[in-house]
């Protein structure tokens, strides 16, 4: 095993389906729309688009879901970090009750594209549950419940045996915000299945090719690569934490955090029905976020923040083990046969952002590692704006491009934050 396999043995590489057999860009091209940015975002832009006729493309610069889309968590839930209430604190109620709208349904879009196309990604629709990891968490969770029961969301409060059934842990037996509107994919297998529904529409994709320029010429825009160049009337920069140095106010637009995951192998059916037994999602209340999950093989996933790279290896993988043993006793002495890490975009106030810095460029960002159910609903929001459709329809305002303060102290800060919280971690 090398060193780079070290430290990214990915699951969702390992048990996705085919990758896109698609070639580079050779030579020059004439669009409609260009997509920059083979993501969730930049591939439901591409869907909707094609769907509608539209002529467009799509330049990735390495494969389809390369970055953070496909080292997602593969939790597929509703709305933001932010309970309904706080995104219109931050946004006005208006703004904030537009984006409300738009993605309290999201799972929604997701889940009928993937009946639409039969896209096979391990698609459960089994809801998520929100548990408080300690007592002292409980009230909060019960707020959380009450709150988003006041705004008509249709959740419920999970406490006890009915719990514990639900997780297989001693540990969440206090209480938990079950929400059915959730559910989980095999994120990696969902980006390439956009991404044949996409050609299957018409669109064109490039896998493997960097954007290395993009100026505007006249009304219109011209992406530079290494072996052509793409004429476009309009642009959707969908690149998110992924942006690269040809858009170098764009990358200081999120602060970089990455996040880990591990996987067991499959394990018995006992087991795995015992701490699943309807396959829904779970994380909870600790500090560090905390996912787990058992996919369709059986294998145990984990997710948290914190890179896997160098030394932190050792510290994460010890943390994740100490973490799920006390969880789950029944899975001690499960070695975890798969590693990875993936880079996020997180903004300020835990909310996205679509900047319009010039006309015709947009540039959907700052996802927060929630990016399977906004990215699906503004990439089609997207393709309609391109289209012609209402600026007041459109999920978020649009605004000029701006830098995070501090970004890479505060990444630094977040960065030492989860190693010192996983080494003082000794009780749950």
């Amino acid at each position: 095993m090398t060193e780079a396999d070290r430290y990214h043995n990915s699951l969702w590489d390992h048990s996705a389906t085919p990758k896109i057999e698609t070639l580079a860009l050779q030579g020059d091209l004439d669009v409609d729309v260009l997509i920059i940015g083979g993501g969730f975002t930049g591939l439901s832009t591409a869907l909707h688009l094609a769907e509608a006729g539209v002529n467009c493309a799509v330049l990735e610069g390495r494969e389809v879901g390369h970055g953070g889309s496909g080292r997602n968590a593969g939790l597929v839930n509703p709305g933001v970090w932010l309970l309904p209430n706080e995104v219109e604190q931050e946004l006005g109620k208006k703004d904030g009750g537009r984006l409300n709208m738009a993605l309290s349904s999201s799972p929604d879009l997701v889940f009928s594209v993937i009946e639409e196309y039969q896209i096979a990604c391990e698609a459960k629709r089994q809801g998520m549950l929100q548990a408080a990891h300690a007592r002292s968490k409980v009230g909060w969770v019960k707020d959380r419940c009450q709150q988003m029961k006041a705004l008509g969301l249709p959740v419920e409060l999970v406490t006890g045996s009915d719990l514990q059934a639900m997780t297989g842990s001693q540990i969440y037996r206090h209480a938990a915000v079950f929400d059915p509107r959730a559910g989980t994919i095999q994120p990696m297998s969902y980006a390439r299945g956009l991404a044949r529904a996409a050609l299957s529409q018409g669109a064109r994709i490039f896998q493997n090719t960097p954007v290395q320029g993009l100026t505007a010429n006249g009304n219109r825009w011209v992406a530079q690569t290494a072996q052509g160049k793409v004429s476009a009337d309009q642009v959707i920069v969908a690149t998110n934490a992924y942006t690269d140095r040809f858009l170098p106010d764009i990358a200081k637009a999120t602060i970089p955090v990455f996040m880990f995951q591990a996987a067991t192998g499959p394990l018995p059916d006992e087991i795995a029905n015992g701490i699943s037994p309807k396959r829904n999602g779970l994380f909870d209340t600790r500090k560090t976020m905390f996912s787990s999950r058992i996919d369709d093989a059986g294998r145990y996933i984990v997710c948290s923040a914190g890179r896997m790279t160098g030394g932190a290896w050792s510290l994460r993988t010890n943390w994740a083990t100490r973490v799920r043993d006390r969880l789950f006793p029944q899975l001690r002495g499960q070695e975890w046969q798969f590693w990875w890490s993936g880079q996020m975009g997180f903004t300020d106030n835990h909310l996205p952002r679509v900047f319009q810095p010039a006309l015709g460029l947009t540039v959907p960002i700052g996802y927060n590692g929630r990016g399977i159910g906004p990215g699906t609903v503004i990439g089609k929001a997207c393709a309609e704006l391109v289209q012609g459709g209402s600026i007041t329809d459109f999920p978020l305002p649009l605004q000029q491009v701006r830098a995070e303060s501090w970004r890479n102290v505060r990444a630094a800060y977040y960065e030492l934050g989860t190693r010192l919280y996983n080494i003082a971690d000794s009780r749950v």
